[in-house]
């Protein structure tokens, strides 16, 4: 038996995959918690874009909680150092999986600017924004966006859950620096989560 918002959200997971099936690049799950996002795009990619190189996971996550919150995140009961520790399974399953992906563990403030430093010349198909939190989730837009691959998408998890207020601040503070006209945020009118996307 499936609960009901796993399989809103897997279905939601996939009408976005399929927005990007044919834009170069791949995709990058940021805040992998148990793996349920990251394993499901893998995947699609398996099954929908094997003939595609390009289409992989790219997963980072400490795997032991947050490591640290700011101002911006609010004093919700999850928000504290270590909250939301899934441990490290999602990491130990990626390693015998056959699927087209890879997982980074430690902070994502220093994974994720290493490896877009390492790998300038990838693309970027899909962004999931997952970290909940604002540090993380600005760190990432800074290192990630210059990689993204016109007509991809960012998803913004939890753009508009006032249990993580961090996330949707990161946000809006990053485009409104960029441009005077921020993206517009989609969502889906028939479920909240993830809570919106941005179509580049």
């Amino acid at each position: 038996n499936v609960p009901h918002r796993t399989l809103a959200r897997f279905l939601a997971h996939y009408e976005l995959f399929k927005m990007v099936r044919n834009v170069p690049g791949c995709i990058v799950d940021i805040g992998v918690g148990c793996g349920g996002s990251a394993f499901a795009f893998a995947k699609m990619c398996h099954i929908f874009a094997q003939n595609d190189p390009s289409k992989r996971v790219y997963g980072f996550d400490t795997f032991a909680g947050f490591p640290r919150v700011a101002p911006e995140d609010g004093t919700g009961h999850l928000i504290k150092v270590g909250g939301l520790n899934f441990g490290n399974s999602a990491a130990q399953l990626a390693e015998n999986a056959k699927l087209p992906m890879e997982f980074y563990k430690g902070d994502i403030e220093q994974t994720v600017p290493a490896w877009a430093a390492a790998n300038p010349d990838k693309r970027i198909a899909l962004l999931n924004l997952d970290a909940d939190l604002y540090y993380p989730t600005r760190a990432a837009l800074q290192a990630l966006y210059p990689l993204m691959s016109p007509g991809g998408i960012i998803i913004v998890d939890e753009y508009d859950l006032s249990e993580f207020p961090g996330e949707k601040r990161a946000v809006d503070e990053f485009f409104c620096e960029r441009s005077s006209q921020p993206p517009i945020v989609h969502r889906f009118p028939w479920h909240n989560n993830p809570s919106g996307y941005i179509q580049l």
